[in-house]
């Protein structure tokens, strides 16, 4: 979590008030709730695209392609425009595969996992990508988020169902 010293509105130092940060002086309060990311599982012919960072933190480690929401999005439109962003693709959501908590560079995220497919575009690692890969469900490797880890191994169970499904 990040510790905040001093308020950003009157400079006057902060006290610790639980979780959040209070200002005597001015009465504002920081809240440090968790920040929302969305992340996407993009399905394509038994395989699903993976990237590896280019940025810390955990630059060079395995990840799936997502990111931040931005302020008045909702999650599922923070996940097809990081999808966008990443990876060049529009896409098309399909299912929530979970939710989970993570420490990311000091700040506590609440992380929304979707399962997608593609529906435009031509695969272009951009932004903080450094590469992607397509990899078999089966094969996916280690991820370098415990949060993603998770992600991962209930993908895997989401995937099968959904495959057992078809016909």
């Amino acid at each position: 979590m990040i510790k905040y010293r001093y308020c950003p509105q009157c400079k006057n130092k902060l006290d610790k008030k639980g979780p959040h940060f209070l200002c005597k002086e001015c009465e504002v309060t920081i809240y440090t709730n968790p920040k929302p990311t969305a992340c996407v599982f993009i399905v394509n012919k038994g395989k699903v695209l993976i990237n590896k960072r280019a940025v810390p933190p955990k630059a060079n480690t395995y990840d799936i392609p997502g990111g931040f929401l931005e302020p008045g999005e909702s999650p599922s439109e923070a996940a097809i425009r990081e999808i966008k962003e990443e990876t060049g693709l529009t896409i098309k959501l399909l299912a929530i595969v979970g939710i989970y908590k993570e420490v990311y560079d000091g700040y506590d995220l609440i992380n929304i996992f979707y399962a997608g497919e593609i529906l435009s575009g031509k695969l272009t690692a951009a932004d903080d990508v450094k590469d992607l890969a397509w990899v078999r469900i089966d094969q996916i490797p280690k991820m370098g988020f415990n949060s993603v880890n998770q992600a991962v191994d209930d993908f895997k169970i989401w995937h099968q169902n959904i495959s057992s499904k078809k016909v």
